[in-house]
């Protein structure tokens, strides 16, 4: 069990910041979400924290959150905090196999160098079991170029790019992450938003994992991979859906809401609308549907008052029934993640 008194102490009082209207689209009509909200993920950032919807937009957002000055609070023991290294598995038979057919379909699709491989991988790209893959990709297209990934963390997709000829470019306010990244050989630079005013038009994709729900002005963020991306360049994000079936069964106690870390919490409309609106064309919708058993599980840990993010424990939570996995594919209204990708027009778009 937690102990309820890591995460009971008062954030600075000097360091709270009100916000009075919606990130996404700047409506100040809201009503309660969810009240006295605290740390039981990380169990690192102190204080009691108020989320509030937008009537508007049924976008989410913390109701008072922390200043940039004191963010990082919130982060002195996230996971991105950890050096991974590449784990060394000596794979037999079927699990061979499907390793081998896999590289050959990221070398065919996404110009990788993996061994060993087959050309029958390529033969995949028609099918629909390639999603999971390309996803880890983020969608990249097969011709190299320069790619962002803004908030990069570990470095882990940048490692994957750069191995696949991309020239890599990384950012993270956080320096420990920066440090570690750094430490793997790649160009990470540490700040936001400051360090895009020497980057006009000078990307051929920008990826945001899991970091649009982080920053305090994601719109303004939006407007900045579009104006540093070159025409025809692709932008992919993905981030929480506080719409997703499982907030939806544990409420307050679901793994997407991390107060105060995750400051605002959209949906699929509210972000696609705030991507369009920069001027971003062709939005396409990648749904997922690999992340429910994971968002499903943590989210019991919650409510049991466990850690969340021990694996042992998470190995160890039953599996969504069936009736709750057909549930949540009814409709990707409801899926755990908004997944979108989308492209900057051409001079001939216009």
């Amino acid at each position: 069990m937690l102990d309820s008194n890591s995460v009971t102490n008062s954030w600075p009082p000097e360091g709270l910041l009100e916000i009075p209207e919606c990130p996404a689209c700047g409506s100040g009509t809201r009503k309660p979400l969810h009240s006295d909200l605290t740390d039981v993920v990380f169990r690192c950032a102190p204080g009691f924290w108020q989320l509030v919807s937008c009537v508007d937009c049924g976008t989410a957002y913390l109701k008072t959150r922390p200043t940039e000055d004191t963010l990082h609070l919130a982060y002195s023991n996230y996971y991105t905090h950890q050096i991974g290294g590449t784990s060394q598995t000596d794979l037999k038979g079927i699990r061979l196999a499907k390793r081998i057919i896999s590289n050959g379909y990221q070398n065919a699709r996404f110009g990788a160098r993996l061994s060993p491989s087959s050309r029958l991988g390529g033969l995949l790209r028609a099918l629909p079991c390639t999603k999971a893959i390309d996803l880890k990709w983020r969608f990249l297209p097969k011709t190299q170029g320069r790619v962002l990934d803004y908030g990069c963390g570990d470095g882990a997709f940048l490692t994957r790019a750069k191995n696949a000829g991309w020239d890599v470019i990384g950012t993270d306010l956080d320096s420990v992450c920066v440090e570690n990244g750094i430490a793997k050989g790649l160009d990470i630079r540490l700040g936001g938003t400051e360090l895009l005013s020497s980057f006009d038009q000078s990307f051929d994709a920008v990826t945001c994992s899991h970091v649009i729900e982080h920053v305090p002005d994601p719109s303004d963020v939006i407007s900045h991979f579009f104006r540093i991306l070159r025409p025809g360049g692709r932008l992919f994000i993905d981030t929480p859906n506080i719409n997703a079936f499982g907030h939806q069964i544990y409420g307050r106690h679901w793994r997407g809401l991390e107060a105060p870390r995750h400051l605002t919490i959209f949906n699929w409309k509210s972000l696609e609308s705030m991507i369009t609106r920069a001027g971003f064309i062709s939005v396409k919708r990648r749904v997922r549907d690999d992340v429910f058993g994971g968002m499903m599980a943590k989210s019991e840990l919650i409510t049991a008052g466990h850690d969340c993010e021990d694996p042992s424990a998470i190995a160890r939570c039953r599996k969504p029934s069936l009736l709750r996995r057909l549930a949540q594919r009814l409709s990707y209204h409801s899926s755990e993640f908004v997944t979108l990708t989308a492209r900057k027009p051409e001079l001939s778009d216009a």
